[in-house]
């Protein structure tokens, strides 16, 4: 995350974790679902694996090929929160500071 040099280094784990925890907005939920949707389509199913596979070397197999799948269709979408909420962090901050600023420029006046 790029932005993350605006904090203090101190805050950077922090501000990520607050970054992930934002809520998902509706753009991203559909995203998701549609990119579930798809992996499980487009995986590759042959009934003649039933009689040479295991079931566990048949859904190893499936989730070896779906989590590549999955990073390069839903993984764009993910960071689009983490960014956002990043933002979202870092616009806090600066409000907080900025007014702190002026609360303590208005204190020093008579």
């Amino acid at each position: 995350m790029p932005r993350l040099v605006e904090l203090p280094p101190g805050e950077w784990e922090h501000a990520a974790r607050l970054a992930r925890d934002v809520e998902f907005d509706l753009v991203e939920r559909i995203a998701i679902v549609a990119g579930v949707g798809f992996t499980a389509y487009a995986l590759p199913f042959d009934p003649g694996q039933i009689e040479t596979f295991s079931v566990f070397a048949r859904y190893l197999g499936q989730f070896l090929t779906a989590v590549p799948v999955l990073l390069l269709v839903v993984g764009p979408f993910m960071l689009r929160r983490a960014r956002r909420g990043l933002d979202q962090v870092i616009a806090a901050r600066r409000q907080t500071l900025a007014k702190e600023s002026n609360h303590e420029s208005s204190v020093g006046k008579p």
